[in-house]
């Protein structure tokens, strides 16, 4: 049978039939042998087995439908069937029935381990004969001397007993004759019994003592040759028909266990009763297995590890598991005789929608589908509030053109497609039962006359639109209402809509209508008030007086015929390659993000700890020079009295000064000397004077060079400093650069992620604690967020809040504690009553305080809440950009039509300001 989660797909139980009249319908879907008594429960039921939700038992294959996933079952039950040997089949049940193994793999191991070599009568075998493998089928066996010898005294024995029991007591017992021993039942009945240990059973019953007769056969499975015995070591089965796969795939189609601790494999009764094997278990079995079980529940309450201290909780947690006033900083709580601060109070959402609120699931379902296609549907995306000022649209004048290019793109889909998704009805439609009208009734006639002539006169109005010129633009979309109602007469919608005799009742009203009998009567209306009259003679004037729950219900019967179409099938699978793509530049970008992160936290640690290129230490100063003492006649070098200079005698007074500072130095260093220098005689003396002079001229002179050589390192430094900080300041430029393009390129990756991934199935950003939806259909499929100028677009210009749904509600019921304890819980958390919200109750949010208001009531300790956070902040710019746009708009309603071109000052004074959605103009139309 067809899993679902692992699961065999439970059927539908059969319901009494007996209790029912003979002659009535009854609905049979053969492929499961349920039965109906209702065709909306067929529907469903066979609408569900059609989902590609199931995956094959046998083969494991996913992601089929119920039918494809029997059907694979049934061809996995074939091949294996005809693999596997008939010659094994029942041993290998009889073997493996009611023992206790874990798993599907340990029970195949061990009935393969028991199997791999050993043969049986009428197997057919490859044989090795000298290096080369014959095909060859075993007609005999013979089990080793210790069997043989056993199993013919069990024979004599039995043979003597039985011949004593029935000869008469008087006469001499005659001499026993053992009926001969069929030994090839005896083969392997030890060996292979999972019962006994397989170390007992090789030694007791060994595989290796076996000899087989054995006959050679053709391919054609014709007998050639003599007979010859061989040992199993000569023998070897094909793997197609006996291997670990085939052997578990026949295993698991065969066998069953209950879900309990230590439950024993058993054979399915069908297959059990087919090969004989006992269904009851004896009573050593039933102990052995009792045994089994409770070893293993023992082992189990021993392997239980001892209580850990508990461990802190690791956030987030399901939303509901949370104390409300964990949404504070714990150390609130800690504080001293710190009071319990507030729970802070939901935002009450704002419920004055467009529409009645039990109108407005299909309202927004409409709006949703048309500018989500709005690409293949040839049509330019409009506002939420347009659209309901377009559906509110009563009067001829000014032309309401939103209405005629939504029904006009839609109708020329449907009329070009050929899938004809609901089928098509014909001339006569099929009975319907309903009240009759007031003008049916004041003619006297039968509601299902009434809706026949309807219909012909629905699609005699029509005038073969599906074969016609697809409707125009440039025209106006003229004709729509023709092609609309030929659309619902001719594309099953007698069949799909309840309210269409009341709607064709409504736009025919005071029309002749020609009963199948030929009388002439004239139609009623139901819906015509004195507030809103009836054009009698104009079924698009007549259109726009019906009521709004009949305009939606139009629209809801054409979105469904053109979601069935080639044109909107092919834009999805569009849209899945689009996904496909843009989900490889996700990661892609995903990568280069956080690559710049890293790039970024290494330059700022670079920056912090600057590393300069090493300059070589300025070299130490040179000591001063020992220089041998000069000759008395020598000249002075810093002295010029006694000099043969061009100066003489006549020193500058700039050398005197000099020369007094140098005797005032000599003067230090001969008090530091010590007294080898005072006793010295006065030759000596001024010669040492010299020297010393000369060395700290040369000092002066070495520490000048080194004070520039430092002022040229320090000066190179600063230069090379500056360098590298433009150099840094360059990198981080172009780092924050590419930042910042990461950042536009994820948001526009995004942005067109939602688009595509919502095409399908739209989502809400998320739910809160108690289940309530936030829905932002902004942006998805042929709608745009950003605009010529990069400027903010909407469509809605509103979050929606959405409450939970009725399975939503009950499982929360369910689970914690009832439905009064949560409706005392929801009470207390919201704060407010006005911001609770029933199940399935609509309302929005347009105001940022509201926003503020609830991102501090979510608490993101919890998952979904954490998650719905997390969204509301990425998607913030664009939610409140386009409400604020939306409010800006309302703000000025009416404005004149621009018709294009120059205009004279007489026709701009006669211009009148109109509603914006009489502003509508369908750009993407090519007629």
């Amino acid at each position: 049978m067809p899993l679902l989660r692992r699961r065999p797909v439970p059927l539908i139980q059969t319901p009494d039939l007996h209790k029912l009249p003979n002659d009535h319908p009854v609905f049979f879907l053969k492929a499961t042998g349920e039965i109906f008594l209702e065709y909306e429960a067929y529907a469903n039921r066979l609408s569900y087995l059609l989902n590609r939700i199931f995956q094959c038992e046998f083969s494991g294959k996913t992601n089929l439908d119920y039918f494809s996933a029997l059907e694979s079952e049934r061809q996995e039950s074939r091949v294996v069937r005809e693999r596997f040997p008939d010659e094994l089949k029942g041993r290998v049940l009889r073997s493996l029935q009611f023992q206790v193994i874990g798993r599907l793999d340990g029970l195949v191991d061990a009935v393969y381990d028991r199997y791999k070599d050993r043969y049986f009568k009428g197997e057919k075998v490859f044989v090795d004969l000298s290096g080369d493998k014959y095909y060859a089928r075993i007609s005999n066996i013979f089990p080793p001397p210790t069997i043989r010898d056993l199993a013919r005294q069990a024979a004599e024995s039995e043979s003597q007993q039985h011949q004593h029991q029935s000869a008469n007591p008087s006469s001499p017992p005659p001499a026993p004759t053992p009926a001969p021993v069929d030994y090839a039942t005896l083969a392997h009945k030890l060996g292979v019994d999972l019962e006994v240990p397989n170390d007992q059973a090789r030694r007791d019953d060994d595989v290796d003592e076996y000899l087989y007769t054995v006959q050679l056969m053709d391919e054609e499975h014709k007998f050639e040759g003599s007979f010859m015995e061989v040992k199993g070591k000569q023998l070897s089965r094909d793997r197609l028909s006996f291997s670990k796969s085939i052997l578990k795939r026949y295993i698991r189609e065969c066998v069953q266990r209950d879900a309990a601790i230590a439950s024993p494999w058993t054979v399915k009764p069908s297959i059990a009763a087919q090969f004989g094997i006992p269904q009851a278990q004896d009573p050593d079995v039933v102990e052995r297995n009792r045994e089994i079980r409770e070893g293993k529940l023992a082992k189990r309450r021993k392997r239980r590890p001892p209580a850990e201290p508990k461990k802190a909780i690791k956030y987030p947690i399901e939303d509901l598991d949370l104390d409300p006033m964990s949404i504070h900083d714990g150390r609130v709580l800690r504080r001293l005789n710190a009071e319990l601060p507030p729970l802070p109070a939901k935002p009450r959402p704002r419920r004055d929608l467009l529409v009645p609120p039990r109108l407005f699931d299909a309202f927004i379902g409409v709006w949703n589908l048309l500018n989500i296609f709005s690409i293949p549907l040839t049509l330019t995306n409009f506002s939420l509030d347009d659209f309901a000022a377009a559906l509110n649209h009563s009067t001829t004048e000014p032309r309401c053109l939103l209405l005629a290019e939504i029904h006009g793109c839609l109708t020329n889909v449907i009329g070009a497609d050929a899938s004809r998704v609901l089928g098509a009805t014909g001339v006569a439609p099929l009975p319907w039962m309903g009240e009759q009208g007031e003008g049916g009734a004041e003619a006297g006639l039968d509601a299902e006359d009434e809706f026949d002539a309807l219909i012909r006169r629905g699609i005699s109005h029509s005038k073969r639109w599906d074969r016609t010129a697809k409707l125009k633009s440039a025209e106006g979309k003229e004709g729509w209402e023709r092609h609309m109602i030929g659309c619902l007469c001719q594309r099953g919608g007698p069949l799909s809509m309840p309210n269409l005799p009341k709607i064709l009742r409504h736009l025919f009203a005071g029309a002749e209508l020609k009963l199948p009998s030929g009388t002439l009567v004239v139609g009623g209306s139901e819906s015509a008030t004195m507030e809103r009259p009836t054009d009698r003679a104009n079924p698009e004037k007549a259109y726009l007086s019906l009521d709004l729950e009949d305009k939606l219900s139009i629209l809801e019967y054409l979105c469904t015929l053109v979601l069935g179409s080639k044109l909107i099938r092919n834009y999805i699978d569009e849209c899945e390659l689009q996904l496909t793509e843009y989900r490889k530049q996700r990661a892609d970008v995903n990568k280069e993000r956080k690559a710049l992160a890293e790039l970024k936290i290494a330059m700022e640690g670079k920056a912090a700890t600057p590393s300069l290129p090493q300059q070589p230490p300025p070299p130490p100063a040179a000591p001063a020079p020992s220089l041998p003492p000069l000759p008395p006649s020598a000249p002075s070098v810093t002295n010029g009295t006694n000099g043969h200079g061009a100066h003489g005698s006549e020193a500058p007074e700039d050398e005197e000064e000099d020369q007094l500072a140098e005797d005032d130095e000599l003067d230090e260093v001969m008090s530091e000397g010590g007294a080898s220098l005072a006793a010295s005689d006065h030759g000596g003396g001024l010669t040492s004077r010299r020297s010393v002079l000369e060395g700290k001229r040369l000092e002066r002179q070495m520490q000048e060079a080194s004070r520039i050589a430092e002022l040229a390192r320090l000066k190179m430094e600063a230069k090379i400093k500056t360098a590298t900080r433009k150099e840094a300041e360059r990198a981080k430029m172009e780092l924050e650069d590419n930042i910042a393009k990461n950042v536009k390129k994820d948001d526009y990756v995004e942005r067109q992620f939602r688009r595509y991934q919502s095409v399908t199935r739209s989502r809400p950003l998320g739910k809160d604690r108690f289940f309530n939806r936030y829905w932002w259909f902004d942006g998805i499929g042929g709608m745009n967020l950003i605009g010529q100028g990069n400027g903010i677009l909407y469509g809605t210009g509103r979050l929606f809040i959405q409450g939970p749904t009725q399975e939503d509600w009950d499982f929360v019921c369910e689970v914690n504690g009832g439905e009064e304890k949560m409706i005392e819980r929801r009470a207390h958390e919201d704060v407010d009553p006005l911001a609770t919200l029933a199940v399935n109750e609509w309302g929005y949010f347009d105001d940022e305080e509201e926003y503020e208001t609830l991102q501090g009531w979510l608490n993101a300790k919890g998952t979904r809440e954490l998650a719905l956070k997390n969204a509301l902040i990425k998607w913030r710019t664009y939610i409140f950009g386009g409400a604020k746009k939306r409010i800006a708009d309302t703000a000025a309603p009416m404005k004149p039509i621009d018709t294009g071109g120059r205009r004279s000052s007489r026709s701009k004074l006669d211009a009148q300001p109109v509603p914006s959605y009489l502003h509508y103009v369908n750009k993407l139309s090519k007629m």
